[in-house]
Parts: C-alpha cells; structure tokens; sequence
C-alpha cells in the first residue's frame, strides 16, 4: 500500500492551482471569491488517480498570498512529497521561501522544482537565474538535487512528463517507520455537513490508523465521535491510515460544535497541556530577534494560538540559532513528541522559525538548569533508550509505567517495553513492580529513608521500629508518589535486604525485631467504628457511646502509629479511607486537570460536607494547593 500527502506550494499568481487541474482534471478553488478574484484563499483538495488500487495520491493545494498563510499553515502538516512551484518569468519570491522554509521544516521527505509558464517568451539567461535562486533555495535542503520539470499548461506532453516524474519519485520514497506508530492521529482542516448524513470532518492523518464503526475521540476535551463512513480520495473505504487524506462521517457530533484545528485520537483521555517543552530554531532569513518571554503566533496541527516563548537557557534568539524553550498558550492542546510546529510574528505574521515538541505536560521548568538542559538533550536524540533515560531520571517524583512512557514519546508499547528491558539488564533502570525508577532516585529515596528510620529509632524509648503506615506517611511527606507506587517501593526495598517489616513495623537490617502495638480491643473498636463511618469522619466527642475508659489516649496512639488520620483538633478518620479519598483525588487529577468540589465529591460518591472536609485536608498537608474553586496535586521539589 502506498499512500502519499502531495503539497503544492509557491508564491501568488505563479500557476499551483492551474497546475493541479492540468494534473488531475480538478479545480480546487472551491469557493466563490476564490472564483471570482482568481486566487487560492484557503486549502484545496484532490487526488492524483493511478492504475494501481494500492496507491493513494493526495494533493493540497495552499494559497500563496502572504494574506493567507495562516491557511496554508494549517495544510502544511502531513505532507510528504512537494511540487515547489516558480513561475520562469518571475524567480524565487518572497512566498517561495516562506512556504519552502515551512514545508522542509515541517519534514516534508521530497519533491521536484515545477517551472511554470514555459510557453511564454523567456529567454535563456532569464531560464538560468531561476534555475541558479532555485538550487540557492534547496541548498542542503530535503530537495536538494532535485529534478527540475519545466511545464506549460498548453502543453499536455510537459503535463504527462511531470505526472510520470511524481509517480516515479513517490513510489521511489523509502518506507519511513523509524519508529511504529500505532495511536490515531489527524488534526482536522475542514468541517461541513451534509444532509441526512450529518457532520463530515476531513484532515490528513498523521499516524495510526481507523475503520468504520471505530469510536474516535475529539480534542480538547475527549469527546466520543464514532465512525460511521471513511472517505480517501472521495472513494468510501473501510477504513485509512497514515499519510492519507481522509473524511470522516461523524453523525453524533454537532458540526457547531466542532472547528479546524480540533484533532481527532483513537485514544481516550489523551493528556493535554497548556505547556509544552521544545527546540525552537529561528530561520537564517528572519528579520527578528526572538527574546526571553516574546509573544508570537504558535502554528501547529491546523490551529494556531498566541502564545509566550519563554527561553530556558537564552536571553534571545537570533537568526540561525537554536534553542530550549518553554511555550504557553491560553487554551490547553493534545501535544505529541516531535511533533513540529511554527512560530510567527504577531504583527504581521511572518514566520520567525520552527521547533519541535520534546516534552509533552511538563513540569514547571526553570530558567538555566543544567538538569533540565540534559533532560532535553535525552530527548533529542534519535534513539529511544535514550529518551527513555531522560524521562525516567527527570521525573523522580513518580515511578514509570510502560504506557506512561510510550505516551510520552509516542511509541508503542512493544518497544518502549523491549527498551525498558535491556535498559534494567545493563542495570541503567530499576524495575519496581509493573513500574521503573532511576537508579540514581531510588538511592536517593533509600537514604532518606534510613535517615527517617534512624531518627525513630533515636527518639523510641522502647523499640527499634516505626510501624509501616507512619513510616509511609512521613517518608511521603518527602517525597509525592502515590500509595501504590510506595507499596511497590518498600516491597523492593525489603526483598533487597535493605529494610525489615514484621507485624507492619519497619525496621533498620540488623535491628531486633518487635512489634509495638497489639491490637487491643479498645483500639480494634475504634478502628471499626471508623471504617463503619467509612468518609464520614468522627468526632473525638462521639467516641464517649463506645464506652471505653480513655477513649482520647487510645485515639492518639492510633494517630502515633498512622492507624488513624486526624483531620482536625476533633474530628479523625480511618487512615485507610483517607488514603483511599486521597487515591481518588490523585485519579480525578491526573486524568481531568484541577478538580472542583462537586467534581470531588460526585466521584467519591459522598455528600458535599465530608468531601470539603477531606480536601481542606488535604490542603493543610500540604498535598493539594486551591486555586479559587479548583484544587491541584503539589508538585514536590
């Protein structure tokens, strides 16, 4: 199966539309002022038909006035194969260059030089200067080298000759699978809707693949599209894949509701960000200088956004140069690794560079750090342990699962796993459970943890040991990893020798064992009441009903040994309900962003009083932080 995206690119006035009706019997400009003023003004579409049924031949035909480029941006992404059109009695202009510029940055893999108007009266040295700015323009570009084609729309043999070209160079195109992509991806161009049938979306897919019946999800916000029909080159199939241009009949979706630059994943809950991490490259012929925390246009997928560029290890970027950034935007974007993307002035919307996205929902980064520059240097690099390293090091506030980190780097499971495998062998990762750690880190945890375990043991009048839910809770008062991944933790820890646990007491290697507590039938009646109460909470004054002789020392020794929560001078908990509202917060927060109370307590399954009281907290632990109505997870140092 072949399957190519041909974009036709150049300056205004120079034949592109002309050229793809001579190639394919299709007008392109579809709408009426394009008509009428005789001039491309957004995206044109069409196919290049061959004998073979295998072969897919999609065309985008993009508007060269500098007008319009926000258009032809938003059909740049996904082409792989270029027409770069130069009219012979004009050269290279300024639109040639720009759109050159977009496309090789944006990794387009060939093409051939397309000289137009040939039938008119050029003369030779006119011929030779546009062939000299040409060969300037692809100098040690992706087209360099490339084959020159001069055509005439009145002349059907220059047609036919640059129709077998293409179809020679796009079948010679090698297989590009560096990596197996498996996730659907398409950010969507085009919406309209047709009677009896509903909403229609079209877009060139970039990775994965989709058949009919299959249920897509619509970004931002995750919402559930079904596939009932699939269109490539206006044929209805059963289903598509990567480098095709698709329409897709999406019938419970509101047209209203949906816009280009929305994206359609095969993937449910795919996480987005306001923020992303890159490498930001400024073009040799931009006329600005990029600084620290400049505003400009982000142009990436089939949208754009205003957007702040925040330098992490320059006061500025000039032409030629590269370097790390940090991009905001206002609204929150489904980034992919490496995916590409251009920046443009906000005055007049010249494009200023290009970059690539390195870390999808980062961290807050911090201007100068040696530790991150390393980080992004990992994920520059062509090879996937080496990504894998990077991320696993840098985030040492959770232990990676593999699907965490095939999101991350848009891999499949498969081979982030096999990597991840020879990577624990040469003993450059841990694996802890289902999860890996950074060597380094785990070291690190350890010795904070024979520190906690020495102060206890310096403290204790009567034994060597912490019971197991204290020492959870203190050592995570360090460190924000969430109770499973610690479980997993101390398991490791213990198997290596490096800790003792009897009857849930922890101890030092070496230390005598003991435990500290029995159960006693007061403290087993407290702990009962409470798990009866489940998230409900309990007044110190209530336990008065339970008939015990010192109900509030019991409770203390409890709280000493992490049995019992105190939520505040006179209300507790079980501390295994606690932890279990925690675990649904942390759930609630990972998947959705900052959580509001409602949001809190519908998961939970409460009423709204016991659920405030259990997110202020988790506020004064310090495991939450408020932002007016919401609530988000605390990023640990």
């Amino acid at each position: 199966m072949l399957n190519c995206i041909i974009g036709v690119i150049g300056h205004v006035d120079h034949g592109k539309t002309a050229l793809i009706k001579a190639l394919t019997g299709h007008d392109t400009d579809r709408l009426a002022e394009e008509k009428k003023r005789k001039i491309t003004i957004d995206l044109g579409f069409t196919s290049l038909q061959t004998d073979n049924p295998d072969e897919t031949l999609a065309i985008i035909d993009v508007p060269g006035h500098k007008d319009y480029l926000k258009n032809m941006l938003a059909g740049a992404p996904g082409i792989d194969f270029v027409l770069l059109v130069v009219a012979l009695d004009e050269g290279v202009m300024p639109q040639t260059k720009q759109h050159f510029n977009i496309i090789e940055s944006l990794n387009a893999r060939s093409g051939i030089v397309v000289l137009t108007k040939s039938d008119l009266a050029i003369d030779d040295l006119q011929k030779q200067k546009v062939y000299d700015e040409v060969r300037t323009l692809t100098e040690d570009s992706f087209m360099e080298g490339a084959p020159f084609i001069d055509v005439s729309y009145k002349d059907q043999a220059s047609i036919d000759k640059l129709r077998e070209k293409i179809l020679e160079s796009v079948r010679a195109l090698p297989t590009q699978d560096n990596r197996s992509f498996e996730q659907f991806r398409m950010p969507i161009d085009r919406v309209f809707s047709l009677e009896g049938r509903g909403t229609v979306v079209t877009g060139s897919v970039l990775d994965g693949a989709c058949s009919v019946a299959d249920t897509l999800y619509l970004y931002p916000g995750s919402v559930p599209a079904k596939v009932r029909s699939v269109q490539t080159c206006n044929q209805d199939e059963e289903g598509c894949s990567a480098r095709q241009r698709v329409a897709f009949n999406l019938p419970g979706i509101d047209k209203n509701l949906v816009k280009r630059g929305d994206v359609l994943l095969g993937r449910e809950n795919y996480p987005t960000s306001s923020c992303m991490l890159c490498k930001v490259s400024a073009f040799e012929s931009t006329r600005f200088r990029l600084k620290n925390n400049a505003r400009a246009f982000l142009s990436i997928g089939t949208t754009r956004y205003d957007a702040r560029i925040q330098l992490l290890d320059n006061a500025s970027l000039s032409s030629g140069n590269s370097a790390y950034a940090a991009i905001y935007i206002r609204d929150t974007y489904p980034f992919f690794f490496r995916e590409k993307f251009i920046l443009q002035e906000m005055t007049d919307g010249e494009p200023i560079g290009s970059g690539s996205v390195l870390d999808i929902k980062p961290l807050k980064p911090k201007r100068n750090d040696t530790n991150l520059a390393n980080y992004l240097d990992r994920l520059t690099s062509t090879e996937i342990t080496d990504n894998i390293l990077g991320i696993i090091t840098h985030f040492i506030h959770n232990f990676l699962s593999v699907e965490e980190i095939s999101l991350r780097l848009n891999a499949n499971d498969r081979d982030v796993s096999e990597s991840l495998e020879n990577l624990v062998e040469q003993a450059q990762i841990t694996k802890i459970g289902e999860r890996y750690a950074s060597p380094r880190v785990l070291d690190i945890l350890y010795q904070d943890a024979l520190r906690l375990c020495e102060a206890h043991k310096s403290s204790s009048l009567h034994n060597q040991g912490m019971p197991k839910a204290t020492f959870l809770h203190k050592i995570q008062e360090l460190y924000y990893l969430p109770n499973k991944q610690f479980g997993e933790w101390l398991e490791y820890v213990v198997s290596e020798g490096k800790l003792l646990i009897d009857s849930n007491v922890v101890y030092l290697p070496g230390a005598a064992t003991q435990t500290i507590y029995t159960s006693d039938n007061d403290g087993a009646t407290i702990i009962n009441l409470l798990e009866n109460r489940e998230y409900k909470g309990t007044k110190l004054d209530d336990l008065s009903e339970l008939d015990l002789s010192n109900p509030r020392s019991v409770v203390n020794r409890l709280v000493q040994e992490g049995k019992v929560v105190k939520l505040s001078s006179d209300l507790i908990m079980s501390r295994k309900y606690f932890d279990c509202a925690f675990a649904c917060f942390e759930r609630l927060a990972e998947e959705n962003g900052p959580v509001s109370l409602p949001q809190y307590r519908d998961e939970l399954g409460i009423s709204r009083k016991p659920a405030q009281m259990l997110l202020e907290a988790f506020d004064a632990r310090g495991l939450t932080v408020r932002d007016g109505d919401l609530r988000h997870l605390k990023q640990k140092a």
